[in-house]
């Protein structure tokens, strides 16, 4: 059937629907292009913002003015470029554009903070934003938009705050003393690399957190428990009063302790309270310091007792006078008794009431007296002759004293008192006047008794010798003969002993020397030669021995070494640290062949003798041909004394 006005109705029906998808179309592209209005009204508007998108190579599509203000590029320049460019040469070198655009395809959105570089290559921080961008229609992945702000003030100011934090952090850390912080609660908020060193915490994670008290703060000194409620710090955190302790104990981990003094001061934050702050020093020094000290006051304590007990009992008389102006300090009760009287008036001026004199009857003046020079002007005095009247310059009692003053100087050499000692020296002298009568009473004495000693011995000599010119053997004549000469070289070392003027020790020496003058006396036609180094001084009891062995070394040689009667000696004494050695040679027939000291002793008197004083003495005696004459060297050691 066709329709009136000329088509069809299927044709009519197919006509209508067409025009009403037109209509529709019509209507969906008027509200695009009113959504896409308002949404670059939006992102026009959004001065504070740079936004831009991009395809899904990164290359720029749109670009708002807030991005042209911020980042310097115009839309036209910007528009085609890769976003990359805002990106820093060192985040370009990372692909940290394109590593932004994956996260944002795969999770949506990415977020950073970070650099950026605007036309003029200046820098800035921002905060940035990347979103995926879909198709309304098909929901397809078309690109990405791409939002920044600039931050550059607050993350200035964030590094500030930074910068502030790890300076304050750097100071507590470099801090000796310890320091915490704990919550109201008493967690651990904050602490020190002093306080980690000094509990023997590794790490501050270990500390953070935590209640520590019952772990570092759990006793007394004395053992008490100390409950938290107690603790001064918690105390603090609770209610906002500072304290100061002085002597506590904190605990390490390991159970050990050591005393501290701590400060706790509140934490406020906008006028609430937030906890406490500690600061703790450990005072183990100090503890140590102060039971040296204690022990050092002690000691000085003792001493100046001992000092005092030393000066009030000393048998001298003792002042101490302050310099300059000479007040008496100190003076010991032997030093009124000496004086006659008190010290009398303050300073110098007192004196004036003294009564010493000068040896030579002058009076001594103020400025006489050793204790005011040694005061005012530093001299040292050492036992100055004073004579005194005793009880003041009105007494006719003298005595003449001793005194020696010397001053005392701090640390920088000023003189800041004298002490004055002084003796009686009256008595003194007097006996000294008596022990010299009786020295020199015994000496004669002992001169008295020496002299008959030497008699004594002469005499027997002279029996010795009467016997043997009575003798009619000639073996026995010449026995009585040599102990006549032994005797009388007894009474020669007894002479040279007696004589010497110390008694333990003889100048070796000297008592050869002499001795060899007493020989050479009894055989005149001999010559005696002696060498000796100066001063060999020996114990008396070698020195007895050493020279009755060189008597007989010397009178044998008289006798064997020249049968016709006149021959040279020659005695050679050397000494060292250690050792003495004494030579006797001659220059005469020499020793019989196949000579023998050893077996020659058997027989002889005199080499008996010989090897009994060579035993005595520890020493070794060597006999050889001198070529020509004979000569004994005897070594030995040396018993004491010394070389001058």
């Amino acid at each position: 059937m066709r329709d009136p006005s000329g088509g069809t109705a299927a044709a009519r029906q197919q006509r209508d629907s067409e025009a009403s998808r037109i209509a529709t179309l019509e209507t969906e592209v008027a509200r695009l292009r009113r959504s896409e209005a308002h949404y670059r009204t939006m992102v026009e508007s959004a001065g504070d913002f740079a936004i831009f998108t991009t395809g899904l190579d990164g290359v720029i599509t749109s670009w708002n003015p807030g991005a042209e203000r911020l980042l310097g590029w115009s839309e036209p320049e910007a528009v085609g470029q890769h976003a990359c460019m805002t990106f820093t040469p060192a985040d370009q070198a990372r692909a940290a554009c394109d590593a932004e655009m994956r996260g944002a395809r795969e999770d949506g959105r990415a977020e950073d903070e970070r650099w950026h570089v605007r036309k003029d290559g200046s820098r800035f921080w921002a905060s940035g934003l990347m979103m995926r961008l879909q198709d309304d229609v098909t929901g397809a992945h078309v690109g990405y938009l791409k939002i920044l702000r600039d931050r550059t003030p607050q993350h200035e100011a964030n590094e500030r705050v930074r910068e502030s934090e790890a300076r304050l952090r750097l100071l507590l850390n470099s801090s000796g003393e310890g320091f915490y912080a704990v919550d109201r609660e008493g967690a651990t908020t904050l602490c020190n690399a002093a306080f980690l060193r000094m509990f023997g915490f590794v790490r501050e994670e270990d500390a953070l957190g935590r209640k520590l008290h019952d772990i570092i703060h759990h006793s007394h000194p004395d053992g008490r428990g100390y409950p938290a409620h107690e603790c001064p710090i918690y105390r603090t955190a609770q209610t906002g009063d500072s304290a100061h302790v002085e002597d506590e104990m904190f605990f390490r981990l390991d159970g050990t302790s050591f005393p501290v003094e701590y400060w706790v001061h509140p934490i406020f934050r906008d006028g609430t309270l937030q906890g406490a702050v500690c600061t703790f020093i450990d005072i183990t020094g100090r503890k140590q310091a102060e039971r040296a000290l204690q022990e050092s006051q002690a000691r000085l304590r003792l001493e100046r007792e001992m000092l005092n007990a030393v000066i009030r009992q000393a048998p001298v008389g003792i002042t101490i006078a302050e310099a300059p102006s000479g007040r008496a300090i100190v003076i010991n009760d032997k030093a009124v008794e000496l004086i006659g009287h008190a010290p009398g008036g303050e300073g110098v001026e007192r004196y004036k009431s003294f009564g010493a004199v000068h040896p030579d009857g002058r009076p001594y003046a103020v400025g006489d007296y050793p204790t005011v020079r040694a005061a005012r002007d530093g001299q040292v005095i050492e036992r100055e002759a004073m004579l005194y009247r005793r009880g003041g310059p009105d007494q006719a009692e003298v005595r003449q004293l001793e005194v020696s003053s010397t001053p005392v100087r701090d640390e920088t050499g000023a003189v800041v008192a004298a002490v004055t000692v002084f003796a009686d020296a009256t008595d003194q002298r007097r006996a000294e006047a008596v022990l010299r009568e009786r020295v020199e009473q015994q000496a004669i004495l002992m001169g008295e008794v020496s002299h008959r000693v030497k008699n004594s011995l002469a005499l027997v000599a002279g029996l010795l010798g009467l016997q043997a010119r009575a003798a009619t053997d000639p073996a026995v004549r010449a026995a009585f003969e040599d102990a006549r000469a032994r005797v009388g070289t007894i009474a020669q070392v007894h002479d040279q002993l007696w004589r010497q003027t110390q008694v333990e020790t003889v100048d070796l020496s000297q008592f050869l020397k002499d001795l060899c003058v007493k020989l050479k006396e009894t055989a005149p036609n001999h010559t005696l030669v002696v060498e000796a180094n100066p001063s060999i001084v020996v114990p008396t009891d070698q020195a007895i021995p050493l020279g009755l062995l060189a008597n007989e070394l010397v009178t044998n040689a008289f006798k064997y070494a020249y049968p016709d009667g006149a021959g040279e000696v020659r005695i050679v004494l050397h000494a060292s640290a250690e050792r003495v050695r004494l030579e006797v040679a001659d220059r005469g027939v020499g020793l019989p062949d196949g000579f023998d000291l050893a077996q020659s002793a058997k027989g002889s008197l005199g080499t008996r003798l010989i090897n009994g004083f060579v035993r005595q003495l520890g020493g070794t005696l060597e006999v050889s041909d001198a070529g020509p004459g004979a000569r004994f060297v005897l070594d030995i050691p040396r018993a004491g004394g010394k070389q001058g």
